[in-house]
């Protein structure tokens, strides 16, 4: 039997190395017809790209004010992108480091059944945490955007007009922002009263919902919607009141940072214009006064 097998295996072994030439041959005609598929696809790739750059600087070229107008849409997202990122970065870090005292010990257990100097840390933990971080990211953002924009003005209006027109715009601003700082100081604690109106309103509706069964068993829930009801007449009167203070110190702050600011911008750069004792003016020709003006 193996020699019968032996006899009909021969055959088959010289087919089939008859056939591996063939093969071979075959695989690599499609290998050359797929290498040559690919060089013209990324050849075709590449022509569509260059075919896209160039239309898109001529697009560019076209219409520069719309490539500036979308330049400008992206830098404003990024900045509020970062903006945001930073606020909630801030506020993990806060949110943590404050949950690691309140949960030491028995902290949060004095705080509510032995010091009743704070009456709701739940807010205090929470939205208050929520609000300081804004605030910070707020300020912080506030600024410096004008510190960089200072730096830079300063530089330009010194490298054109001197170092003195610039040092009269900074001490106007400084002397306007500490007015305005000083009438913005009442802000400060009215906005400290507006946190403890609206905790003590967040108490009382907490109370009632936590106390709710004894108040129903002795009818006392007139009672509890006149006390409810005068807490929020409190915070309501106090928001109006800050209100009507933050729309007045912002109608001062438009006119003293805005129209105030340009009159004495552009009086401080008309002056070296008519200074003949100016000696960076004096050099200057014609042609590089007007693009100074520019």
């Amino acid at each position: 039997m193996p020699t019968t097998l032996s006899k009909l295996g021969r055959p088959l072994n010289a087919a089939r190395w008859e056939a591996l030439p063939a093969i071979a041959g075959l695989s690599a005609v499609v290998a050359i017809m797929f290498y040559m598929v690919l060089i013209a696809f990324t050849l075709l790739c590449r022509t569509y790209a260059d075919l896209w750059v160039i239309i898109t600087s001529t697009k560019i070229e076209a219409s520069v004010p719309f490539f500036r107008n979308d330049i400008l849409i992206f830098v404003n997202n990024l900045l509020k992108f970062g903006i945001g990122e930073l606020k909630l970065r801030f506020r993990n870090r806060l949110t943590k480091d404050l949950y690691g005292r309140y949960l030491k010990g028995f902290t949060f257990y004095k705080m509510s059944n032995l010091d009743n100097r704070i009456a709701n840390a739940d807010q205090l933990l929470t939205q208050d945490v929520e609000r300081f971080c804004e605030g910070i990211v707020e300020l912080y953002s506030n600024l410096s955007k004008p510190l960089v924009d200072l730096a830079l003005y300063i530089f330009r209006l010194g490298g054109a007009l001197g170092f003195q027109a610039p040092s009269r715009l900074f001490i106007y601003l400084v002397v306007s922002g500490l007015c305005l700082t000083y009438l913005r100081r009442p802000i400060g604690r009215l906005t400290v009263v507006e946190q403890q109106l609206e905790g003590e309103f967040r108490f009382l509706n907490s109370r009632l919902i936590m106390n709710s069964e004894e108040i129903a068993f002795y009818q006392g829930n007139e009672r509890e919607r006149s006390t409810i009801l005068s807490s929020f007449d409190r915070l309501i009167s106090h928001l109006r009141l800050l209100i009507v203070l933050r729309f007045s110190l912002g109608f001062l702050d438009n006119i003293v940072a805005k129209y105030c600011a340009t009159i004495v911008g552009w009086y401080t750069m008309s002056r070296p214009f008519f200074s003949k004792s100016n000696k960076i003016m004096m050099k200057k020709s014609e042609n590089e006064l007007i693009q100074v003006n520019t």
